[in-house]
Formats: C-alpha cells, structure tokens, sequence
C-alpha cells in the first residue's frame, strides 16, 4: 500500500492523465500512465498489491487507446466520404499503430477486425469512385456491371440494408437504367406506330425488363407506369387509325374491307395491357361494328334460318334425311356468317339461337336413329345397329359444339362401343365353352377374333378393359392348352434361360458409374425379372388345377408351394400377390379336405385343414371341416372346440351352430344343445335337418308336445325325412296315441328299407292282435242283444 504523502502523488499523476485524456491530449496523458506506472513500481513494496495498481493503470491505458482509435476512425469516415483515399489509408495506419500497443488480447482483437472491415469499406469506396468514373466516360455497360458486383459485396459487408455505400451504389445503378430507359424510348418514339407497331412495342417491353432492375420500389414503379401508358398510346393510335379507315371504306361500300380493318383493330385491342384503356377501345370498336357491319351480316343471316325453320317444322321431318341435312346446311351457312360478325350482344344471341336450331334438328334425327338401333340390337343384326350409329355420329359431329364437349358424339360413341362389346361377348361366351370342354386352340382362335373386332371400336377406357380382358383370357386359354399337352420341358428352359440372361445383365447394371442411369437400368430389369416371375406362377397355378383334377393332390400341392416361392421373390408391386396365391392354395386343400372326409380318411382330412390354417389361421372352411373330421372321428371335445372356433370367426354359421347341439346332446348338455339347435334354426328355418336334431333333443328332455311340433316341421319341410316321422311316431307312442305312432312309423318303414326289416313284422302283429280283440268284442255285443 502506499504512504499517505506518497498516494497524494500517484492521485495527483492520475488526475492529470485523466485530465489530458478529457483534453484528448493523448499522448499526454498516456506519458502520466506511465510515470504513474514507475512510481508505483518503485513505491509499493508488496508485490501482489503493485501489481494489481500497475494492471489498473494498464487497463486504463488499453481503454485510452480504444478512445483514441475512436476519434481517428470518425475523421476516416470523413475523409472517406469525401473520397480522399490517401488521408483515409493514412488514417488506417495510425488505427494500426495504436491497436497494437493495447495489451489485452480481446480489446486488441477487437480493434484490429474493426481495423480489417475498415480496409474492405474503403476498398468498396475506392471501387465506387471508379464505377462513377467509368459513367462520366458514358461507359455505361462497363459500370453497371460493376456495381452489380459491388452491391452484391456492399450487401456480404454491411448488415444495414440503408447503409449509405449500399444506397450509392444502388443509386448509381438506377442512375445507368434511367439513362438506359430514356435512350430506349427516344428510340421507340421515333418508330411511327401505324408502320411497325411491332418493333415499337419490341423497343418498350426492353424498357420493361430494364425497369424490373430498378432498385427504387417509388422509381420502379412510377417508370413502370409511364412505359404502360406509352404502349397504351402507341396501340391506341393505330386502332383508331384502323377505325377511321373502316369507317371511310363502309362509307364506300367496301364492307369486306371495312370489316377486316375493325377486326384488326379489335385484335390489337385484346393485346394490350390490363386498362381501362383497353376495355374503353374494345367497347367502342364492337358498337362501332355492331352498328355498321353487323347490320348487313343479320340481312343475310335471317333468310337462312327462315329456310332452315320452314323446313324442320314439317312434321315427322326427321325421317329424311335429305330435309335434315338441307336444314343443317342452311343453318350453318347461318352460323358462318354470324361467326363473322363483330363481337356484340346481337351477335351472341344470333350464335345461341342458330346453335338451339342446329341441335335440335341433329338430335331430332339421333333419337330418331336411336330407336332403330334398339330394334337392330334386339335382333342381334350388330353390323346394321353399327351402320346407323356411325350416320348419328356423322350428325352429332354437325353440332356447333368440340368433339371434346359434345355429350352427344360421346355418347354415341360409347353406344358403337357396346354393340361391338356385346358381340365381342358372344364370341367370349362361346370360346369360354370350348375351354371347359379343353378344346383350348379353338378358344384361342375365337378369343383372337374377339380381339380383332376391338380395333374398330373408339379408343376410351372401357376399350382398353375389353382388350386387356381379353389378352388375359387368350394367355390363361394358352397356359391351360400348355399344360393339357404335358409337354412343358420346353417351358421350363425358356424360363430359365431368360433368367438366367435377366441376372447377367443385373450384373453388368451394377457396374455403370453413373448413379442415377446404374438405378434406372437395375429398376427396368428388376421389373422385367418380375414379370418372368409372374408369368412362371400363372403356369405353375394352371398345372396345379390340372394336377388336382386328376386326383394328383401331391402334384397340385407342390406347384401351390413352388409359386408362393417364387412370388416371395417379387419386389415389384405390379406384381407381387397379383394372383391370391394362398387363397386359392387355402380353397383347394378344403376341397382334398372334404374328399378325404367321404373317404373316411379323417387324419388326413385334419392335416390338410391344418395346412389350409397354416396360410390363413382364421379360414372359416378350414376350421369347420377339421371340427367335422374330429366329429366323425368320434373325437367330441376337440370337435366341439373347433365348431367354437369356426363360431367366433361367423357367429351365422348355422351348420357350425347344428353340430355344437348335436355333440351338446350326446355329452347330455340338453340345455345347451336346445340353445344350439335354436341358433341354427333361427339363422335357416326351412332346414328340415336342424328342426329334426331341435325336436330329438326336446323328446330327450321330455318336452313332448314341443318335440311333435319341430319333428312336424321337419317332415313337412322335407317328407322324405324317414327318421322324422319314426320317432314322430315314438312320440305320439309315449303320448299312448298308438294309432297315431303307428301311422308316423308305418310312414317312416315305406321310406327307409332298413325300418322296414325292423318294424314291418312288429306292425303287422300289432294289427293282428288290434283285430282279435275287434273279433273278441264284436262276439260279445251280438250275446247281450
């Protein structure tokens, strides 16, 4: 610490540093700093606390220095201003000088990046005292191509859009278009309007590209608009010159003439700008032309479709065609001139009203033709019903309307296409009975000449199902034809051949350096791949219902298996699972499953319905026939379990409903059996069947009287149901209606031969002995009379 008499001393050396700084006597003031420095130096003893005093010092002088480059960084600015180049480098200099005497690192940085934006803006200044020289040179395009790169680094070097070296350099930029703009009209303006209205308007539309450069929003706009109004003047100056023209020719009776010059003026009336202008000169030329020329056109126009009209109001008029097609003509005679016409209201109302006319007498003679197609169609006479639809065509097409928007043609070409759909449908159906009957090379030909009548139909979407159609079924009636011959070796090494070439050629694909050609090539061979993939699982699916129709199950199986496979390979989604693979695997292995239960190969019934599970764990059909295999099996629990299941995936499965109760009955569950039969005889109440099973189990139970009235059903749905009526028969036996249980059982016994052998000796018994006590009782009332 410092002595009082020695701290009065440091305080009065720092006052007077502080005192030149104020002065911005800097080099002063920083000679204090230093003698205060040493003093401190030599007069503190304790080392910490000098240093801590000279590094004050230090800072303030750091600070002192900041100050400085400050006030010199303000006369740079100035001189920059004023483009004196030299005094400003000077400036930068001595900028330099003092950054580099500041000791702390972060404030000397500081300085010094200030010092290198400094260079860079001055550098910016030199460059746009040059392109301001280059314009004094009148060198125009040199200088404004100048300060486009300027701006372009003024914007990269200022972050404030207003900054004033950004806004020289734009408006030096805008100064150069001005000119450029000025030259460009005076050139323009020399160009007389009527000569070359072209090369004019060619000269402003430069000025408008020239203006969208501007970088003045007020400027731009306000150029923008005089230019507009320029080119308004110069297509305004010519049309009323054509309009004066037209007019003079009228006046000599030059219509044609007349006409074509208001025409000319209200084409270039259309090309000019959005205005009022614009629709003020369109307005004025169509009431000009409305009231010269069109007068004459209507002169014409009205005797044409008064001999049209005279001519379809004759009545039934549409039954010839000469009297349709003479209206037609006049009609459209009418409507040419009208087209000629300058645009008015008149005009318009002309067109919709000749239009109405022409269309009428058209559809007159269409409906007319339509009625006479029905009449051909109904008597299959096809080339007759086409020849009148192409004559309806010939008149839709008269209409004043696009093809594209006449509904009409349309239609009736949507009509020509059913007739030929309809005889292309008799050709399939007839080429659909050769293949059931495996004549497939005669199906072939009829489905080729199905296919040769689509090229005379019109080219729509319905069109190309028909063929697409088609083409599929000539391909499957070729496959089946293949795989009826046997011969398929030949197949097979085309097959592999040509995947075998596809693989090589994705070899050589995944060499090309090129990425994207190298992906593009790869994706068409991958498809290509596909498509041979695709074909190989429809031959495979045809051998496979071949197989199966020859009981070849094993056979048809493996092609099944070979083709999910194969289809396990497509990437493709046009392709991949195309054709329901497992649907149809699922589908057969149910039918083997069904013939294996007739056969009473139940195991095997069970392994197959396994299968069909293990490509669709929740197949109704899979499930019902394993429940009905372990049924017949005798297995009832697993049985029982597997109608459940089948239930739960379709609780309307009546025949699943049906053997739940009869298991249900044989486990003796009469309730829940009675519950079951119900089920299934509310989901089918005509099954003779199911209301049989419901009245068994009611008798079972001792309902008697509700078990006569479902076994009563069940034979009057089906009377041929013998064991209906036997044990109708035990029921009417337990009710002691005994001429009534032997009526039902007599029934059942004349049905079934197998009663027969049962009953037949027991009936006539009991009607022997009914006919001794009938004898017996008859003897003894003659005693007692």
């Amino acid at each position: 610490m410092l002595k009082k008499s020695d701290l009065k001393k440091f305080n009065s050396l720092m006052q007077e540093a502080n005192s030149f700084k104020n002065d911005k006597n800097y080099n002063k003031a920083i000679e204090k700093y230093f003698e205060a420095i040493e003093f401190v130096e030599n007069k503190v003893k304790e080392s910490g606390s000098k240093q801590v005093e000279i590094n004050n010092i230090k800072s303030q002088i750091d600070q002192l220095y900041s100050v400085e480059i400050i006030d010199i960084v303000k006369d740079f600015e100035d001189e920059l201003q004023n483009e004196n180049f030299e005094n400003a480098e000077k400036l930068l200099e001595e900028v330099i000088r003092i950054a580099d005497k500041i000791e702390n690192e972060t404030l000397r940085t500081h300085e010094l990046d200030e010092v290198n934006f400094l260079k860079e803006k001055l550098k910016l200044g030199k460059e746009i005292h040059e392109a301001k020289l280059l314009i004094d040179k009148n060198d125009f395009d040199n200088a404004l191509s100048f300060l486009k790169d300027l701006l372009e680094r003024a914007n990269s070097l200022h972050d404030d859009p207003q900054n004033k070296q950004i806004l020289t350099i734009k408006n030096l930029i805008d100064g150069i278009l001005t000119n450029k703009v000025k030259i460009l009209i005076e050139k323009a303006q020399r160009i007389k309007e009527q000569e070359n209205l072209d090369d004019k308007l060619e000269f402003y539309n430069e000025v408008l590209k020239v203006i969208e450069n501007f970088n003045d929003p007020k400027l731009k706009s306000d150029e923008k608009e005089k230019i507009m109004n320029l080119i308004n003047q110069a297509y305004a100056n010519v049309i009323d010159s054509l309009v004066i023209s037209s007019k003079n020719l009228f006046n000599k009776e030059q219509i044609e003439d007349a006409e074509e010059q208001l025409k000319n003026a209200l084409n270039l009336a259309s090309r000019m700008p959005e205005s009022e202008v614009k629709y003020l000169k369109i307005s004025n030329i169509k009431d000009i032309g409305s009231k010269l020329i069109n007068p004459k056109y209507v002169e014409k126009i009205e005797p044409l479709i008064e001999k049209g009209k005279e001519l379809i109001s004759k009545e039934f008029f549409e039954n010839d065609i000469i009297v349709v097609n003479n209206a037609i003509k006049y009609f459209s005679q009418a409507l040419d001139l009208i087209n000629k016409m300058i645009d008015s209201d008149e005009k318009e109302t002309y067109f919709e009203k000749v239009s109405e006319l022409i269309n009428n007498t058209c559809l007159a003679r269409i409906n007319l033709l339509k009625d006479n197609i029905l009449a051909k169609l109904g008597g299959k006479e096809y080339d007759s019903a086409i020849n009148i639809l192409y004559e309806a065509i010939g008149i839709a097409k008269k209409m004043p309307i696009s093809e594209d928007e006449n509904k009409y043609l349309n239609e009736l070409k949507d009509s020509v296409n059913d007739v030929y759909i309809s005889q292309i449908n008799e050709i399939l159906n007839e080429a659909e009975s050769l293949v059931k009957k495996n004549e497939f090379e005669l199906a072939i030909e009829k489905y080729n000449d199905a296919l040769k009548i689509t090229d005379r139909m019109y080219l729509t979407e319905k069109m190309e199902n028909v063929v697409e159609k088609i083409k599929s079924l000539i391909y499957q009636a070729e496959l089946k034809n293949l795989v009826k011959q046997g011969d398929l070796a030949a197949e097979e090494e085309k097959y592999e051949k040509e995947l075998e070439k596809l693989s090589k050629r994705m070899e050589y694909a995944r060499t090309i350096d090129d990425n994207k050609r190298r992906n593009e090539e790869m994706e068409k061979i991958k498809e290509s791949i596909d498509q041979l993939h695709f074909s190989r699982i429809e031959l495979l699916l045809e051998q496979s219902e071949k197989f199966f129709e020859n009981k070849n199950f094993e056979k048809s199986f493996e092609c099944f298996e070979s083709a999910i496979k194969i289809n396990e390979n497509i990437e493709s989604p046009k392709f991949k699972n195309r054709i329901p693979i497992k649907s149809r695997y699922k589908v057969k292995l149910v039918e083997k499953a069904k013939i294996d239960i007739n056969e009473r190969n139940f195991d095997q019934a069970i392994n197959t319905c396994q299968k069909a599970l293990e490509l669709d764990e929740e197949y109704q059909d899979a499930h019902f026939y394993m429940a009905l295999s372990r049924f017949k099996k005798g297995e009832l629990d697993l049985a029982l379990r597997d109608f459940e299941k089948t239930i739960k995936l379709n609780e309307n499965n009546a025949l699943s409903w049906n053997y739940i109760g009869i298991i249900s009955e044989r486990k003796g569950l009469l309730d829940q059996a009675l519950d079951a039969f119900n089920r299934a005889i509310k989901l089918e109440p005509n099954n003779a069947e199911f209301n049989y099973n419901l009245g068994f189990t009611l008798m079972n139970n001792g309902d008697i009287d509700k078990a006569i009235e479902s076994l009563m059903k069940s034979v009057e749905l089906d009377p041929s149901l013998a064991k209906g009526w036997l044990f109708l028969g035990r029921a009417y036996m337990i009710k002691q209606d005994v001429s009534k249980a032997i009526h039902h059982i007599e029934k059942a016994v004349n049905l079934d031969d197998n009663l027969k052998e049962i009953f037949s000796e027991k009936i006539d018994n009991y009607r022997n002995i009914i006919e001794t006590i009938n004898d017996a009782l008859n003897s003894e009332f003659k005693k007692n009379l």
